[in-house]
């Protein structure tokens, strides 16, 4: 809340203000509703209202969907159904980007299409291990790039876990075998240096996984797992720091350019820090959010 406070103060005094944008696929690759809405509002703002008729219809039909209106639900749909309205969602988006390319109704309604297929994976699938992981991530990049492009001189904080933000790959303990391109690795060759990464590791975190309301002393693991990047950092004794891997040297570089196990929330998997990451933010210890 103290962040959100000194936003507003920030953006009462400045013409470039900072604004919040999400670049993740509705719903988590659930439902394309918010983008289809997002995109009928900006097609009337840019004077098209055929265009936004166009996907206030598809609107209709979508929320005539049985069930919750997600791509998963969408899946089961007949497939002659499924085929014109995919095929009507590829006509708009290519007319959109006829019009106007660099518009946010483009880019929401490729989101919406995004969405949708993938949805429709998961059900082909029939096991969400089976989809091709890295098209959320491949999106969420693509996002991120759009933004860039069309608000030239404009920096970008993304707030994502480790294996989003890493311009490296993560490797599952024992094997050589990379887990899938995260966004970072996606925009790494586009950004170059302009591209900065900071890792997060705990010393400390909820067991059982994350809870849905507070924090309890009694969900704290011991420590973070021996021989982890988060138990080097945790010997610190520090309850908050952050690190600059980018000028480390000697015996500190190369141990850092070294395979190390780092937590996924609770879970462990393996990177190298350098080049993976530019910085690395430790917490010692989790602790409740509370309300004023």
């Amino acid at each position: 809340m103290d962040f959100v406070g000194w936003l507003r103060v920030y953006n009462q005094g400045v013409t470039q203000k900072v604004r919040f944008c999400g670049v993740d696929l509705p719903g988590s690759v659930r439902t394309p509703l918010p983008a289809l809405e997002a995109t009928a509002q900006h097609a009337a703002a840019l004077g098209l209202p055929d265009a936004a008729g166009v996907v206030g219809d598809i609107l209709h039909h979508y929320q005539e969907v049985p069930f919750a209106p997600d791509g998963f639900h969408f899946a089961l749909l007949p497939l002659e159904p499924q085929r014109q309205f995919l095929l009507s969602l590829q006509s708009l988006e290519g007319r959109l980007d006829a019009v106007a390319a660099r518009t946010y109704a483009a880019r929401c309604l490729a989101n919406a299409r995004a969405a949708i297929e993938a949805g429709i994976n998961v059900v082909v699938a029939g096991n969400t291990n089976d989809v091709d992981p890295e098209v959320r991530d491949g999106h969420m990049a693509a996002n991120v790039q759009w933004l860039l492009d069309i608000t030239p001189g404009a920096r970008i904080v993304v707030l994502a876990a480790n294996g989003h933000v890493q311009r490296s790959p993560m490797f599952v303990p024992g094997s050589d075998q990379p887990l899938r391109r995260g966004m970072g690795q996606f925009l790494s060759p586009a950004l170059g240096p302009d591209l900065v990464t900071i890792g997060s590791t705990f010393g400390h975190l909820p067991s059982g996984g994350m809870p849905t309301v507070g924090l309890l002393p009694g969900m704290f693991e011991p420590a973070a797992a021996p021989g982890s990047l988060d138990a080097a950092m945790s010997a610190t004794g520090l309850s908050a720091f952050l690190l600059d891997l980018r000028d480390s040297s000697g015996d500190a570089r190369r141990w850092l350019e070294g395979r190390h196990t780092i937590r996924v929330v609770h879970m462990y998997a393996q990177t190298h820090p350098i080049p993976a990451f530019d910085a690395l933010y430790h917490v010692d210890r989790l602790t409740s959010s509370t309300w004023s």
